[in-house]
This record gives structure tokens, C-alpha cells and sequence, in this order.
């Protein structure tokens, strides 16, 4: 056998604790099936210390090297020396030097063997043995093989005997000194354990006859081939793990976020080989070759790509059937803990929070558990932060090294919106709001309208014309792009100067012609859901003084066409605008202050007349008030010009006059004086109350 080389096994792996003890001292080897020759070197073997175990010949010395023999008969003379040198006779057997005539030879066997002859003697027996000595180490158990067999014979009880003795003391080593009979071929194996430096192995064969008739009897036994070696009975040790897989890690208590390869060293004191490696990962109630690579006659790998803690056990066994024992190698034992996962957190990548959904900030990791967590920076605990406004990163990590980043916007403020002022003619709310928000308008009849705000933070939304009324309140909140809801913003709906209308064409808006004119002065109408809009001037123009009575009509007004701004020319009219919530009614009246004048010229007993009077809207029908012919007396009583009855009259109303020359007329007596020249006015009064009576 060849003399194996010395192993040594490293492997990296976390540490941790297992019992696992049989009786004795040797390790359990139950469960380990299979080898891992196909992926290992070959394991060796002891050496044979038998010199020349083939029995090799050597024809110019004649002997058989290291190998010794004799010949003696069974006559109680003493056991002859041994001899290396032996007598050719010729036909390829060689005689044995011996006592008293000795007829015993040898004769090598061609590859290798060798051929024991033993010729009877009359009235004797004849024996043959050969002895070889062999260097031992005191203590250590060795084991003996050798087979042989008998070729021929032409005797009868052919018997054999071997044993091993201490050279030095002659003690016998084994129990096999005995003679046997011969049965059938041998294959000797037996152990022996040395107590000194040197031992004599001894092989005697004989004839078995001690009176034989003619000495013609004989008997040949071949012998193959012995070996003693040293028997291994010591195990093989786990003497190291490295881990080799990731870079870094250490194993034991610590964590990984990767499949983590660990390397197994053994060794054996004995120099045999491991040849097998199996792992256990459950406190070795069983075992298997799952996981295992790379092995080895210096070593194996094992990897472990389970999440958790891995608790390993390695155990290896050699050519000689002994195990090691996991519990006690110094490198049998590891633990690998992987937390692939990285840790969880209540807050998403890229989130926008509002005051409603922005609570403390939570996180957990349950295998490895939180190393750090880090909010733009700074160390924070699970729960105890409420993020601020503002764009924020949270980082954290887990004791493995994974890591969860984050990126989210926290926004819990909006101011309320601005709302511009709103008045009951207008057609649209607008306002400026936090950029991007939902704006929310709830009318008085309830109904909502909402519109979204543009990047600037302005924002409008149509309402139907004539659907808003002085004194209601129009409410307005703002949601943002976070979800937070602002306070609500009230506008109380304020009344609005009506602009007139053509009175004969009251869906085309106008307006005076230069009201500042002091020659032609317009004032403004007045500002009430219940409103005189507009009220023409009437002029007369130049006339000639006549003593005669006379009649004079009023001029057609002029007035500015908003849609291109030409003039032209309508009736004069009066305009009324109901724009109220409650349909009471109104009632229009005229007073003449004073008599014409010009300066403290009277034009005495000139009669004013409102006469034809039509009504116009672009209101329904239904609503339409009663307009009188009214007949003017300078500084008397108001007179009732039109009226709605109540549930009348809404919208707004035009009362013309011009539709014949005698709609308004200027009575003016011949007997009246008239300065040449001057100019005559006087003024009028309109009066709109909210009562038809």
C-alpha cells in the first residue's frame, strides 16, 4: 500500500453549538452512505513495511531478498538458523539449508509468489518455514495479510502455522503459533500491536507424516504475496472553516445578505485521506451530501442559500471506515446567517403625505433586525418621528446590509384659496390657490362646482349668468396635490351696477355716450339686486320762440354699441333690473322737481308728458310689468311710471319711449315768456321701490 499524504481541511462557516455523542470515543458513523470518490483523489493507503512481499528472486545471489529461510525434522533437534542463501539444484528449485539432511525447497513463482515444497522423510516429519524481521513503533497495532494455498500433495494432514513476535523479547504478538490443519486456500488477516522496535513474522509448513514407507511423499503451498500495515483507527478531524464567500463576512452571530460558501479543512494523524463529507443542518439527525462541492482529499465546500440561521455540521471519514466526530473537531461547527430581505417601512418611494396620512414613521426587519435608519441624515427610532413639510430621503439598513431607500414629499398646509369679489352679474368666480389644487365652489342652492388650478395658482369657473344674488355667500376650499383640505373661504355676492341694454334689441349691451359730458350728464345706476339701470336724458333741441301754444317731442338718445363701439340711435328709456331671491314686486315713479328754468327765467305752465310707453326684456314674458302714460306737474307728487305685481317684473326691463314723435312731449304755452337764446331744464326724480302699491 502506498503512504497517503497529509490532509488538511478548511472551512468557513458561523459558529454555534451541537451536541451530538455516542457511546465511546469514536463519533457516530451511522447515516454516512456513499463516497465522493468520483469528485475526490483517489485516497492512498499504509505503506507495507513487508520488504520483498512478492517474493521477488534475485538469481545471482540465489536468494529471495530480505526473506530468510530453514528446514529441520521433527526429530527435537533445535530450530536451525535461518539462512538468506540458498542451494540451486537445477531445475528451478532451490534447497534449504537446514539439520539432518533437510528436503525442503523453494522456487520463485514468474509475476510474482513464491512455492514451499516439503519431501517426507521415513520415521520423520519435515518442516519449512520463512521469517522476515520488521521494524515497528511500540504501541501501534499493525494488521497482517497474506493468502496461500496447497498446489499439490502426495501426503497426507498437511498442516501450516504463523505468528508474530517482539524480536527483542520473543514475546508472541498473536494467538496463531498453533499448528492447523489444512482445509482449503487462506486468506490470513489478523492485527497485533507491538511493544518494541522490531518484529519477526514466521510462515512453517509440514508434511504431516512421521513414518513414512518409502519417502516418496510431498507437498507444495505457494504463497502470493504479505503485508503488515499500520492499522488506522484513528478518525479524521474538521480542523478549520473558512468562509470564502462572501468577502467579508465572518460568520457566527453576525448577518449576510448573500449565499454565503464555506471551505471545510480536515486532517488525519495517521496520513490517510478523507474520502467522504457529509453535512447535517438540524443538530445532525441527519445527514446528506446536499450543499456540498468542490470536495476534495484536503478539503470540501458547502454553501447556503437559505434565508435564516444555518446551524452546520460537517463530519468526514477515510479509507479505514473511521468518521470524525462533529461534536468535538474545532472546525466542524458553524452557523451562517442570511437575511436577504431588506427592511419594511409604513412610507412609499415617491409618496406625496398630507396631514392626514404623514404619521411617525415605523420600520422593522425580521430576520437580521435594523442597524441604522436615517432620515436626510439623521438617526432615527421606529415611531418616534413625524416627518416636516418638505422633500425628505429615509434610509434603512438591516444588519445584513440590506437597505431600503426612500424618497416621498411631505405637504400638511394649504391656505385657504383667495376668492376675487363676486357680485351678482358676474358670469365666473375665479381666485388664486395653492398651485395644482382642486378647487371646490358650493353655491347657495348647494350645487358644487370644481375646477383645478394651473401651475401659477390661478383659477376661474363659469356660473350661469343672473343664478347669483346680492347677499348670498359662495363658500370655497382647496384640496392640494397632498390631499389637505383647506379652511373654507365665504364671499358674500355683492350687487352690481347693470349695464343698459338696447331697448330695441335688450341682448345687445350699450352704454352712454360720454356720461361725463356736463351738457349731457349720465349718472351711474344704481347698485342694488333691485336697480334703476339707466335713465335717458330727454332734449328738445332749439326751437323757435312762437307766441303760439306748442307742442315739442324729444330727441331719439344716442348711445355706444358695446360690441363694436359704433353710435346709434334708440328711444329714450328707462331701465329696471329685478334681481332678487324674493319676487315682492317694485314700483317705478317720476316727480318733477320744478318748472323749467333757465336761470330764474320760468317757463310757465310747460307741461312734461310720458306717453306710448314700451316694454321690452329678454326675460320671459311672464314677468312682464305694466308701464303707465304719465303726465308731469312741475314740483308735484311722484307719479307711478310702471309696477310689477308680485312675481313680476324680474329681470331686467327697458321702458321706451320713441316709437311715434308724440311719445314724450313738451307742452309750452304761446303765453309763456321765452328768452331768446336761453336754455330751459328741469329735473326728474325716478324713484324704484320694492312694492307694486
Amino acid at each position: 500500500m502506498v503512504k497517503k499524504r497529509k490532509l488538511l481541511f478548511k472551512a468557513t462557516v458561523l459558529a454555534s453549538i451541537f451536541v451530538f455523542m455516542t457511546s465511546g470515543t469514536q463519533p457516530r458513523l451511522l447515516g454516512l452512505k456513499g463516497l465522493l470518490k468520483p469528485t475526490i483523489t483517489e485516497a492512498a493507503t499504509f505503506p507495507n513495511l513487508v520488504q520483498n512481499p512478492t517474493f521477488n528472486f534475485d538469481s545471482q545471489t540465489t536468494t529471495f531478498p530480505n526473506w530468510s529461510f530453514v528446514a529441520y525434522l521433527n526429530k527435537s533437534q533445535s530450530l536451525g538458523p535461518y539462512s538468506f542463501n540458498l542451494e540451486d539444484q537445477g531445475d528451478g528449485w532451490y534447497k534449504v539449508y537446514g539439520d539432518v539432511n533437510p528436503k525442503s525447497y523453494v522456487k520463485p513463482v514468474p509475476g510474482g509468489g513464491i512455492l514451499l515444497k516439503v519431501l517426507n522423510s521415513s520415521g520423520s516429519q519435515e518442516f519449512i518455514a520463512m521469517n522476515q524481521t520488521i521494524n515497528t513503533i511500540p504501541g501501534q497495532t499493525y494488521i497482517l495479510k497474506f493468502p496461500f494455498k496447497l498446489i499439490q500433495n502426495a501426503n497426507t494432514d498437511p498442516r501450516y502455522s504463523w505468528f508474530v513476535s517482539d524480536t527483542e523479547s520473543n514475546t508472541a504478538l498473536t494467538t496463531d503459533k498453533e499448528w492447523r490443519e489444512y482445509t482449503g486456500p487462506q486468506n490470513v488477516t489478523t492485527t497485533f500491536t507491538a511493544i518494541g522496535n522490531k518484529v519477526n513474522f514466521r510462515i512453517y509448513f509440514e508434511d504431516g507424516i512421521k513414518d513414512a514407507l518409502d519417502g516418496s511423499g510431498f507437498q507444495i503451498f505457494q504463497v502470493d504475496h504479505v503485508s503488515i500495515t499500520v492499522l488506522d483507527t484513528k478518525a479524521p478531524k474538521i480542523t478549520n472553516a473558512t468562509i470564502t464567500i462572501p468577502e467579508g463576512y465572518k460568520g457566527g452571530a453576525s448577518w449576510t445578505n448573500k449565499n454565503t460558501t464555506i471551505h471545510f479543512t480536515a486532517t488525519d494523524d495517521y496520513g490517510v485521506d478523507p474520502t467522504s463529507y457529509e453535512v447535517s443542518t438540524d443538530n445532525g439527525d441527519t445527514w446528506s451530501k446536499a450543499g456540498l462541492s468542490n470536495a476534495t482529499s484536503t478539503g470540501v465546500d458547502y454553501t447556503v442559500s437559505t434565508q435564516g440561521t444555518t446551524n452546520i455540521l460537517i463530519r468526514a471519514k477515510d479509507d479505514s471506515g473511521n468518521q470524525s466526530n462533529p461534536v468535538t473537531d474545532p472546525g466542524a461547527k458553524f452557523t451562517v446567517r442570511i437575511d436577504k430581505e431588506a427592511p419594511i417601512t409604513n412610507y412609499t418611494d415617491g409618496q406625496l403625505y398630507n396631514k392626514k396620512t404623514a404619521t411617525n414613521i415605523t420600520f422593522s426587519d425580521a430576520l437580521s433586525g435594523i442597524d441604522t435608519a436615517k432620515l436626510n441624515g439623521t438617526t432615527i427610532s421606529s415611531g418616534t418621528i413625524n416627518p416636516a413639510d418638505g422633500e425628505h430621503t429615509l434610509v434603512i439598513t438591516d444588519k445584513a446590509g440590506n437597505q431600503t431607500i426612500l424618497h416621498f414629499t411631505v405637504d400638511k398646509t394649504i391656505l385657504p384659496p383667495v376668492v376675487n369679489p363676486i357680485s351678482d352679474v358676474s358670469t365666473s368666480i375665479t381666485g388664486t390657490v395653492e398651485a395644482n389644487s382642486t378647487v371646490k365652489i358650493t353655491l347657495p342652492d348647494h350645487s358644487i362646482l370644481t375646477t383645478k388650478a394651473k401651475a401659477d395658482g390661478t383659477y376661474s369657473v363659469s356660473v350661469t349668468p343672473w343664478t347669483l344674488y346680492a347677499g348670498d355667500v359662495v363658500s370655497t376650499t382647496a384640496t392640494d396635490v397632498a390631499g389637505n383640505t383647506s379652511t373654507d373661504t365665504n364671499v358674500t355676492v355683492t350687487a352690481e351696477t347693470k349695464n343698459p341694454v338696447n331697448p330695441t334689441n335688450p341682448t345687445s349691451p350699450v352704454e352712454p355716450v360720454n356720461p361725463t359730458d356736463p351738457e349731457n350728464p349720465h349718472e351711474p345706476g344704481t347698485k342694488s339686486s333691485l336697480s334703476i339701470d339707466y335713465v335717458s336724458n330727454f332734449h328738445f333741441g332749439a326751437q323757435e320762440a312762437s307766441g303760439k301754444n306748442e307742442v315739442y317731442t324729444a330727441q331719439l338718445d344716442e348711445v355706444k354699441q358695446t360690441s363694436d363701439g359704433s353710435i346709434i340711435k334708440v328711444p329714450n328709456f328707462i331701465q329696471v333690473t329685478d334681481h332678487r331671491r324674493i319676487k315682492t314686486g317694485w314700483k317705478l315713479t317720476v316727480q318733477q322737481n320744478e318748472q323749467l328754468k333757465s336761470g330764474n327765467n320760468e317757463l310757465k305752465g310747460a307741461v312734461l308728458k310720458l306717453n306710448n310707453p314700451i316694454l321690452n326684456s329678454s326675460t320671459h314674458a311672464q314677468y312682464k310689468p305694466v308701464a303707465n302714460t304719465v303726465t308731469l306737474v312741475p314740483g308735484g307728487g311722484a307719479q307711478k311710471l310702471a309696477f310689477a305685481d308680485e312675481g313680476k317684473g324680474l329681470g331686467t326691463w327697458t321702458i321706451a319711449y320713441g316709437q311715434n314723435p308724440s311719445s314724450i312731449t313738451l307742452f309750452v304755452p304761446g303765453a309763456a315768456y321765452k328768452e331768446v337764446g336761453a336754455k330751459y331744464k328741469t329735473t326728474l326724480t325716478w324713484t324704484l321701490v320694492d312694492a307694486p302699491l
